[in-house]
This record gives structure tokens, C-alpha cells and sequence, in this order.
């Protein structure tokens, strides 16, 4: 079984809430991180869904493949065992009771990036995000903004006009500039980075080489926290339809 052990000592325990995110180094052994890429594999070769989504955008555009949750639950049980177990681990460091997502969809992605894909700028839906990176590729850098969106009442709030022009201002590039405090975290195989994904600014930097950059997304929140734009955002993460050329958050 991946990860046994869910009382995993951490030094650095309280980055979390300090800085917003935390980095654990060989979270998995390169062992089990190779048998996770290979359940991938085999999932890939017998041609199980893994959709492939692209949104031109004028900075950095949404460019991935994905295997989504409900996917994962029915055909790749072994990740959605990690899931389960990673949520003991996001509730020890967050000192927070939270769940995994209702929705499962967007509850535990596989995110596959090819060489010259990126990922947008972007804030997450839920309250913590743990990405597990399954191998070690060049670019393909996470770049963020840690504890950088200014909230506008309640997190049930964010879809007020308010709210969404304070996330337009605060996403311009000359304001990042100035006013942010920007993190690199190269790709580790094993390692795991666990972030305040509602409140840190994130994206994926163009992968090179030649190599796929291969992580798993796991999501959690508050329980009874409503997303009233979660079906738009899901058509747009996780389907090509036509048609569809903004991200609902920010609409």
C-alpha cells in the first residue's frame, strides 16, 4: 500500500499556516512513486479516459491532460486510497477538521503535462491543496503567490463583483511585481507541497525536455461549503468543449 505511515514527522510543521504552503521531501520513496507511474501506465494503455484540455490565455495558457476523480475512484483505487490517506496528513498540518470534496471530479486529479505545456494563473476552489509530484522533469516549475488574495468578506463571498475585480487588480503582472512575494518549487519526485490553494495564486511554468510532468491533485475543504460556479469551472477543467473561453471565477 502507498503510504503507511500517516504520522509522518515534519521539522517544518508550521509553514503551513506561516507561509501558506509547506514542502515535505520524499513524502513517497522513488519505489512507490514508480509504482504509482506505472498504475498510470497501465490505466493509459487500456485507453481509460484522460482528457486533454486547452485554453488559450494571453499570460500562460491552461494546457494539460487529465484523469479525474471519478475516474480515479472507479478505475485507479490505489489513488483514491492516497487521497483518503493524505487528508489525515493536510488535517494534521492545517491544526483544521477538513474533507475531502463532494464533488468527485475535482476532488483527486491525475495531471499529466507535455513538453511545452503550462498551467494558468490561477486560485483554487477549496481550502487546501496537496500536490504529490510522481517524478522529477525539467521546467515545469510551480510558481506562486502565497497568502496573496485579498478577501472580501466571507469565502462564500467570492463571487461578488467586489471580490472579483480585488482578484483581476491583484493577478495583473506589474502588480505581482511589486507587491509579491513569488516561490519557485521545482518538480522532486516524492515530494508532496501542501498550500492554502483558495488563497495563494498559483500556475505551472512551460514544461521543457521531453519528458511528461506527472502529479496528483488532491483537494479539500470546509464541509457544506457551496462553489455556486462549480459547474462551469468544471467545464471547463476537465472537458475540450467548444465554446468555453474563460475561467468562471473571474467571468
Amino acid at each position: 500500500m502507498i503510504m503507511k505511515n500517516t504520522d509522518i514527522q515534519i521539522k517544518n510543521i508550521s509553514d503551513l499556516k506561516r507561509l501558506g504552503y509547506l514542502i515535505i521531501d520524499n513524502f513517497l520513496t522513488i519505489r512507490e512513486c514508480e509504482t504509482l507511474l506505472k498504475t498510470i501506465a497501465n490505466y493509459r494503455q487500456k485507453k481509460y479516459e484522460v482528457t486533454e484540455v486547452y485554453r488559450p490565455f494571453k499570460e500562460r495558457d491552461l494546457r494539460y491532460f487529465v484523469i479525474n476523480g471519478q475516474q480515479i475512484e472507479k478505475y485507479l483505487p490505489e489513488v483514491w486510497q492516497l487521497y483518503e490517506n493524505v487528508n489525515l496528513l493536510v488535517n494534521k498540518v492545517s491544526s483544521q477538521v477538513l474533507f475531502p470534496l463532494s464533488n468527485k471530479l475535482p476532488a483527486v486529479n491525475i495531471n499529466i503535462i507535455k513538453p511545452g505545456g503550462e498551467y494558468r494563473w490561477h486560485y483554487d476552489r477549496n481550502a487546501v491543496t496537496a500536490l504529490l509530484y510522481l517524478n522529477s522533469v525539467e521546467g515545469g516549475e510551480l510558481e506562486m503567490y502565497p497568502n496573496y488574495r485579498l478577501r472580501f468578506g466571507r469565502k462564500n463571498q467570492q463571487f461578488t463583483f467586489i471580490q472579483k475585480c480585488l482578484d483581476a487588480v491583484v493577478k495583473l503582472k506589474l502588480i505581482r511585481y511589486f507587491f509579491g512575494k513569488k516561490v519557485f518549487i521545482k518538480p522532486r519526485q516524492g515530494m508532496i507541497v501542501i498550500m492554502q490553494g483558495d488563497k495563494c495564486l498559483h500556475s505551472v511554468k512551460a514544461l521543457e525536455g521531453e519528458q511528461e510532468r506527472i502529479n496528483v491533485v488532491m483537494s479539500y475543504d470546509f464541509p457544506g461549503v457551496e462553489f455556486i460556479v462549480e459547474k462551469g469551472l468544471d467545464s471547463y477543467l476537465y472537458t475540450n468543449q467548444k465554446g468555453i473561453s474563460s475561467d468562471p471565477n473571474y467571468v
